[in-house]
């Protein structure tokens, strides 16, 4: 039996929104879409509950029966600190509530707070290893589940997370090599290094003409910190990638031999779609690199 699944990605400039049909044998992208920003904290405005309004009839329309609700990091918090998801939960526990008052001090309390992490290596230390706790408030979350309280299945997930997914599901034969995951937005540029299917490091630095200029010491001093001398791949995604960004990073990255290309959301997914939709998915798909539907999760949130 076919599932119809959808991805909506809440970024802070547009919602992106595909969805997909899967069976035994496939996974097949029937409908692809950006739509105005849509502020998660403030839906009563008018435009904002139209555009939700026309979400959920595209959802009913293509008889959706499962949704990941994908937030960008406007509507969650990362705390991170030493710790492996293998020591014992209270001991976990103690390090983020203690992590969590010097970060909030009297201002949030715990309880109000859904907490999942996500283990990865630290920068200074090759061998010790670091918890990334991504912190979304109950009270959204209680609105999600409101607002799609018809749908069978509901899932909500981090941008950054979906992206490493995205990344290793689309490019097996990439996945055990030396892969700098760069997003490119109007503020910040997100880094991550992905190497052999596992998370090693995890940057958000402002963007400015100077970090672009010099990305390549950039990747190169995070690529040091954990002695990975070679850097196989880069792969680039995010709102603010035009075709002169793009043609800029390349030529400054070739020159050191190294594969840049933009990140292909659908390169794995077959598309039934019209041929127009089919050219246009092609030319935006960096843009949805956070909208997985239902794939595999190599690299998956505990929830805490």
């Amino acid at each position: 039996m076919n599932k119809i699944t959808s991805s909506i990605y809440f970024d802070k400039y547009n919602t992106f929104l595909t969805i997909a049909e899967k069976n035994n044998n496939s996974n097949c992208l029937i409908y692809v879409n950006a739509y105005d920003y849509i502020n998660l904290n403030d839906i009563n405005i008018e435009q904002t509950n139209n555009n939700i309004t026309n979400i959920v009839n595209i959802l009913h329309n293509y008889n959706v029966t499962d949704v990941d609700i994908v937030l960008s990091n406007d509507y969650y918090d990362i705390m991170v600190f030493p710790g492996s998801v293998n020591t014992a939960i209270e001991d976990n526990k103690e390090i983020i509530n203690f992590e969590f008052s010097q970060y909030f001090g009297n201002k949030e309390n715990i309880s109000n707070y859904d907490i999942n992490i996500v283990e990865t290596i630290s920068t200074r230390h090759n061998t010790k290893k670091l918890l990334y706790a991504s912190l979304i408030s109950k009270e959204l979350l209680l609105k999600l589940h409101k607002i799609f309280d018809d749908i069978n299945n509901i899932k909500i997930s981090y941008d950054w997370l979906n992206i490493i997914n995205n990344f290793i599901h689309n490019y097996p034969e990439l996945a055990e090599a030396n892969t700098f995951l760069i997003g490119i937005s109007r503020q910040y540029l997100e880094i991550m290094l992905i190497s052999n299917l596992k998370l090693l490091g995890y940057e958000l630095i402002r963007n400015d003409n100077d970090i672009l200029n010099n990305i390549d010491t950039k990747i190169q001093e995070i690529g040091n910190c954990f002695h990975v001398n070679t850097i196989n791949n880069i792969l680039l995604y995010g709102n603010e990638l035009y075709k002169d960004t793009f043609l800029r990073i390349n030529e400054i990255l070739s020159k050191n031999n190294i594969n840049v290309n933009r990140l292909n959301s659908f390169r794995i997914l077959e598309e039934n779609m019209e041929q127009s939709d089919k050219e246009h998915s092609a030319s935006v798909y960096h843009l949805f690199a956070p909208c997985i539907n239902d794939i595999p999760l190599h690299i998956e949130n505990i929830k805490f």
